[in-house]
């Protein structure tokens, strides 16, 4: 369980923000790890990672079309 969560948190910039659906969000490598360990404990195999991004140059702010990044099969 520990390598998979040291492979999932590693993917994760030091400052990043995880929002996971109905929680708190997750702020930090340290926050998210905490959040994890559950998931990850009951032998999660099938993780995969949208990926928004979203860029606001001043007071308008637009998404680019989200990525699904299979990680953990």
């Amino acid at each position: 369980m520990r390598e998979k969560l040291d492979a999932v948190v590693a993917a994760y910039a030091e400052d990043a923000v995880y929002l996971p659906p109905h929680h708190e969000a997750a702020h930090g490598r340290d926050s998210i790890r905490q959040y994890l360990k559950a998931p990850l404990s009951h032998s999660v195999c099938g993780l995969t990672f949208d990926v928004i991004y979203i860029q606001q140059p001043g007071l308008i702010a637009w998404m680019w079309e989200p990525t699904e990044l299979p990680f953990l099969e």
